[in-house]
């Protein structure tokens, strides 16, 4: 009876740990280079997405209004290239799109910086139909100097949506990073390394739980007998 038990507590035990685990969803550490050449196109890339270099499914768009934007890729935050872009005006935008199914507690964590010229004021938004956005909170971006050997943590950003339960398993949800402002044309803004993660739903593993419990309690009767 005792190795019953003690399977049954190890069975509890790993359910605990394993739905408070944090699951990478999708990430993006642009190595290699993201782009052969410098683009000239309001849409980066010119197909439209960038999939995740890591992890999932997961897309990358990255809007501007003026189709005189350069994107770029010069060194990233302790790696050898990020994503760049010049002329900026408001409500152009960073957007990473991803399935969050069977997951709740999103967070995010990225890096970012610009040049002295560059835009400051951004807003993190959310969304899960691609239209209709929810500013989750507003935040400055100072300008940090990057390093391809070195790793520089006040260009380090975090946002824990595990509040936004409406982004919660769901098919399709959709993160932007959006200009709040149109500094000078020659400014640049640069993102690197951007981890999106989740916590697996209870339900996902509470399943495995029961199945192992179930046989536990097959394996107890037949002892009975």
């Amino acid at each position: 009876m005792k190795p019953i038990l003690l399977a049954l507590g190890l069975i509890s035990a790993s359910f605990i740990a394993r739905s408070s685990a944090q699951t990478t969803i999708a990430s993006w550490d642009f190595e290699p280079d993201p782009l052969a050449v410098s683009l000239t196109n309001a849409v980066f890339p010119s197909s439209g997405t960038y999939a995740a270099d890591n992890g999932g499914t997961g897309s990358l768009t990255a809007v501007h209004l003026s189709a005189s934007t350069v994107w770029s890729s010069p060194a990233g935050n302790g790696s050898a290239n990020s994503l760049s872009a010049n002329t900026w005006t408001t409500g152009d935008y960073f957007q990473f799109q991803f399935s969050t199914l069977a997951l709740n507690n999103i967070g995010i964590t990225w890096s970012q910086t610009r040049s002295g010229t560059g835009l400051t004021n951004f807003s993190l938004r959310y969304s899960t139909d691609g239209t209709s956005f929810t500013t989750f909170t507003n935040y400055s971006v100072a300008q940090v100097s990057w390093s391809s050997t070195s790793n520089n943590i006040a260009s380090v950003f975090s946002a824990d949506l595990a509040s936004v339960t409406a982004i919660d398993n769901q098919a399709d949800v959709y993160l932007r990073l959006v200009a709040d402002q149109t500094p000078a044309v020659a400014g640049t803004g640069r993102i690197d390394d951007i981890t999106i993660t989740g916590i697996p739903e209870p339900s996902t593993y509470a399943m495995l739980a029961l199945a192992g419990a179930g046989f536990a309690g097959y394996v107890i009767r037949r002892r009975r007998r």
